[in-house]
């Protein structure tokens, strides 16, 4: 259903502990993590809606129980419009390509959104891989990224002036 999202709202499932977990048994409970995230908190509620809405398709038609529990509900952060200039302006002039990226992730900057001016650079990783073993970033990709980080932090100091 996310793949199928126009809004490119995405969800994980990374966590399934599954009762009585044995290759021979048809499980008779199973308890998952779904993470939901997206640009907007309107955009993640309608999928959530939609998600919903299948499981209980599923719960009539094979007469199953669900029961759910919301864990954390992190809104989403827009970050500041002129940190993300003053970025794109840094990369600009060393002729770095830009591409604006929704993050819909928990990092860090969505905490210090609160309490400053925050925006993100993502570094290039091998083939995308990300949070993973397989992550990898050339040292090269690594460089550009922190000059272009300088070169923005020098910028909006100068605004300051």
């Amino acid at each position: 259903m996310a793949r199928e999202d126009p809004k490119d709202t995405v969800c994980t499932v990374g966590k399934f502990d599954i009762f009585p977990n044995a290759a021979n048994i048809i499980p008779g409970k199973v308890e998952f993590v779904l993470e939901v995230r997206g640009e907007t908190e309107e955009d993640i509620q309608q999928l959530v809606a939609n998600i919903k809405e299948e499981w209980e398709k599923i719960r009539k038609t094979r007469k199953v129980e669900f029961k759910e529990q919301n864990i954390l509900n992190q809104k989403p952060v827009h970050l500041d419009t002129d940190i993300i200039s003053s970025i794109e302006n840094a990369a600009q002039k060393r002729n770095v390509p830009i591409v604006r990226l929704a993050s819909m992730a928990g990092h860090d900057a969505s905490h210090m959104a609160d309490i400053s001016k925050t925006a993100m650079i993502f570094v290039k990783s091998i083939d995308g891989k990300s949070h993973c073993p397989q992550e990898y970033s050339a040292p090269d990709d690594i460089e550009i990224a922190g000059n272009v980080m300088l070169r923005a932090i020098l910028n909006v100091d100068e605004q300051l002036d």
